[in-house]
């Protein structure tokens, strides 16, 4: 079997990144952005219009049968590749954030190509360039340092996509069963957790959060930096009803260390985001000086009768987050609930014995599900990690042979 491995640029017609697009609603040509391009796939959902008349777009700009697209610009989404594999009704192009990789097709079959350049995606992906947030990767970087190995017969390429292709159908199958696995464990969670305030009704009525709360409290609105004295809290270090301290930010600032840090158990809810996340709330643990973000709120309550915990699970409970988009006021792409709103929240006050027997099963059946969800990462991850060992495979020669 005869393989050649050369930069990739000799093997492409074209390498261009897209256009800076004139938005417009209604007719208009298709523009696909990073959004659109996920998991080797392309998404019109994300997609918008671009003004053709107002902006003329080049016709080797327009997307064809075998192009693929890589993501170049960014943190996350950086270096993410997929293929047109399929004719469209509409015209399609990509903005400036995405750069068209088109094969010389005589060279090629086509999804080979693709193929080939999910082979390297890892590389592409450690390529960008720049500040964190602002990494992009360049065309001509694209063009010239990367190198991709294909066997010139187009039969030998074709019996390799036949076998990647059902290869990978299995692997993505299994992939689906463990997310699906995974979500699973959180709707049964969820549905545990709504069990046990819907049995605190038959026995307590509603009074309002206010009623138990000194106060609620707006966090700093000063501008945060990535190196400092103290961490920031912000709305992103909420993630499934706890602290998520991944992601820092920091201040130095003497006057918000001392009027916003947080006291052990303190709940934080957050008060603005997209309407999915507004109303989440975490309890904060630790004793390190840490403040809080503008957009979350401190609840101060009387903790003689209230316990963290319960707080927090109760304003996670599905009854309690579906109240909040009831009152919830609406900007562009933005909800928010203002601290006034918070403390109207009606709630339910059982004894502190009673709290704790709820706490106590919630956080145990909270173990088992987390327990489930990381074995099913370990085998989403595991599986990711045989699709690229098939893929180094194929690209060495090893799956197919003559």
């Amino acid at each position: 079997m005869s393989w050649k491995t050369v930069p990739l640029v000799e093997v492409t017609e074209l390498i261009t990144r897209g256009i800076s697009p004139i938005y417009c609603e209604g007719d208009g040509i298709t523009i696909l952005n990073q959004k659109c391009i996920r998991n080797h796939e392309i998404s019109l959902g994300p997609a918008r219009k671009h003004d053709s008349i107002a902006k003329v777009v080049k016709e080797d700009r327009k997307l064809k049968y075998g192009d693929v697209l890589i993501n170049s610009t960014g943190t996350g989404t950086l270096g993410r590749v997929a293929q047109i594999l399929s004719e469209s009704d509409e015209e399609l192009t990509v903005d400036s954030h995405v750069t068209i990789v088109r094969p010389q097709k005589e060279l090629f079959y086509l999804p080979f190509f693709g193929y080939m350049l999910i082979a390297i995606e890892d590389q592409l992906k450690r390529a960008g360039e720049g500040a964190s947030g602002q990494t992009e990767l360049r065309r001509t970087a694209v063009a010239n340092e990367f190198l991709v190995a294909y066997p010139t017969s187009k039969a030998i390429q074709q019996k390799i996509v036949t076998k990647l292709d059902a290869i990978f159908a299995e692997i993505d199958k299994a992939t689906a069963v463990a997310e699906a696995n995974a979500k699973n464990a959180d709707a049964l969670l969820s549905a545990f957790i709504s069990q046990s305030f819907s049995n605190l009704k038959k026995h307590h009525n509603y009074i309002q959060l206010g009623d138990v709360c000194t106060g609620v409290e707006y966090g700093s609105s000063s501008k945060s930096e990535p190196t400092g004295r103290v961490p920031v809290l912000r709305m992103g270090n909420i993630l499934g009803g706890k602290l998520d301290l991944a992601d820092l930010v920091f201040t130095s600032n003497e006057d918000d260390v001392a009027k916003y840090s947080l006291n052990n158990g303190d709940v934080l809810f957050n008060r603005t985001n997209s309407p999915l996340h507004v109303g989440k709330s975490a309890v904060f643990y630790g004793d390190q000086p840490t403040i809080f973000a503008g957009y979350l709120i401190r609840i101060n309550f009387d903790k003689t009768k209230v316990l963290p915990e319960f707080l927090c699970f109760y304003l996670n409970s599905k009854e309690v987050r579906e109240y909040g988009y009831t009152v919830m006021s609406h900007s562009i792409n933005q909800a928010n609930i203002n601290g006034s709103k918070l403390k109207c929240y009606p709630f339910l006050l059982p004894s502190i014995d009673v709290q704790k027997q709820i706490v106590d099963e919630i956080t145990l059946m909270q173990d088992k599900t987390d327990l489930l969800k990381s074995n099913y990462k370990l085998k989403s991850n595991l599986l990711s990690i045989e699709k690229n060992s098939i893929l180094r495979q194929a690209f060495n020669g090893e799956l197919v042979r003559d």
